[in-house]
């Protein structure tokens, strides 16, 4: 899904724009600059609203999965694009983070866009869920959305279930999301994963709310509009006329008045639009639009595209609902390169889980000992795996957190774990003896 626009614009710029670009022309000014890390360690592990001294992020897992299939590395792979998601799953596993995926549904909008769309799996659908498995993303914390994922996670925010929505467009905002963490880049250096965070509330503070977030959407073409909204009309326009009580009053007046009151209600509410473009008469605008006054459709809106923004189709959720640590599968998700990656061989998924895998197995394991302390869980519930954490020394970084540096003793329990589900499909100059022999020294 999309609202063109919505993420700076051009102070010049008027031409029609999709609402998915609002987010970096007009709310990005609103927007906290920071990493997922620091949101993860503040808003999740010491704020702690669920629990498990984690934040709890709901992921979009189709928009991951088209990201994959159209990133440079598939590309140039034929289209394998399983390293790519391996690497963000990684990245997430070693924050204090606990995922919950969705992916689209059979029910979603048969139209987006003006064109016909029909649900069926995306290219490696069904490796990507298990690579969740493997990671402890599994099938506790993926549903499969009967319409739109964003939706979905719309409505695990507004229940209190997820914390955030990590995406890179503000759809779940026009959904009725309460936080979205847009991701704007990762460190080449420190693979630090760069946000820009979003907040319903802070938005609200600056007229944008959900009604004239779904006005925008209306007015310059969203996903499920057939045409591009009223024609001519841009995203600056369609942000000006926010000013208006046009927004606020069609979302209110769908949702108390009788259906057969409509007809009669979408007939002034159009002569009060036309007015206010064709004669300005609050000074709202910047000015004058009798090109746009005409060009408003006799039909405008459609009652059918505003219940898809409304009322879209999402599975019963219940608030009780706690997203909790699961353990990840580590002879499983060795297997799993194994089979995908021609980098994996034994010796390379040894050293493969060193840089990206086993600091995130040390995390669990001190959070597991921070939520023992907590009354959380039990104390064997979480890490399957013991490691020897011995800090190194501790410094002070930027806003005053202290931070430690630690080595980790790795066990030999772990190390056989790796290769116990390895079938020898790639080569190594070492024996499978010979590797465990040595990880272990």
């Amino acid at each position: 899904m999309g609202v063109a626009g919505l993420w700076p614009v051009h102070p010049f710029h008027q031409l029609p724009l999709h609402i998915s670009d609002f987010a970096s022309q007009f709310l990005e000014q609103h927007a906290q600059k920071t990493t997922l890390l620091e949101v993860a360690v503040s808003d999740g592990f010491n704020s702690n609203p669920g629990g498990q001294r984690a934040l709890r992020l709901g992921i979009d897992a189709s928009i991951w999965l088209r990201q994959a299939l159209a990133s440079p590395y598939a590309v140039y792979h034929g289209g394998d694009t399983m390293i790519s998601l391996y690497r963000q799953c990684g990245r997430l596993f070693r924050l204090p983070i606990i995922p919950f995926f969705v992916f689209d549904g059979p029910h979603r909008a048969s139209n987006k866009r003006g064109k016909a769309v029909k649900y069926k799996l995306l290219p490696n659908e069904q490796n990507f869920r298990q690579l969740l498995e493997c990671f402890g993303f599994g099938w506790q914390v993926v549903r499969i959305a009967p319409g739109e994922a964003e939706a979905q996670l719309a409505a695990l925010s507004q229940l209190g279930i997820i914390d955030a929505v990590l995406s890179t467009d503000v759809d779940t905002l026009v959904f009725g999301a309460d936080r979205i963490l847009r991701v704007t880049g990762v460190d080449k250096n420190s693979d630090s994963i760069q946000i820009s965070s979003y907040s319903a509330s802070a938005l609200a503070e600056n007229n944008f709310t959900r009604p004239n977030l779904i006005f925008i959407a209306l007015l310059s073409g969203g996903d499920y509009a057939v045409r591009d909204g009223i024609t001519g009309c841009g995203i600056k326009t369609a942000v000006e006329l926010t000013r208006t009580d046009l927004g606020p009053r069609l979302i209110h007046s769908l949702q108390v008045l009788p259906i057969e009151e409509w007809p009669n209600f979408f007939v002034q509410w159009r002569v009060d639009l036309t007015t206010i473009l064709r004669d300005n008469p609050g000074g709202t605008l910047t000015r004058q639009h009798p090109g746009l006054a005409a060009a408003v459709p006799a039909d405008f809106p459609d009652p059918a595209i505003l219940a898809l923004y409304l009322t879209p189709d999402t599975s019963p959720l219940d608030p009780l609902v706690c997203l909790n640590w699961k353990p990840p599968f580590i002879p499983s998700l060795a297997r799993f390169a194994e089979v995908h990656f021609s980098w994996a061989s034994q010796a390379g998924i040894l050293n493969d889980f060193d840089k990206h895998i086993f600091v995130g197995l040390a995390l669990r394991e001190v959070i597991r000992d921070v939520l023992v302390n907590d009354g959380e869980v039990a104390e064997s519930a979480m890490a399957p795996y013991s490691f020897v954490i011995t800090p190194v020394r501790t410094k002070y970084c930027k806003r005053s957190q202290c931070e430690a540096r630690i080595t980790l003793e790795i066990s030999t329990d772990l190390i056989k774990a790796v290769g116990s589900k390895l079938v020898g499909q790639r080569t190594t100059r070492q024996s499978k003896e010979e590797l465990t022999k040595d990880w272990e020294e």
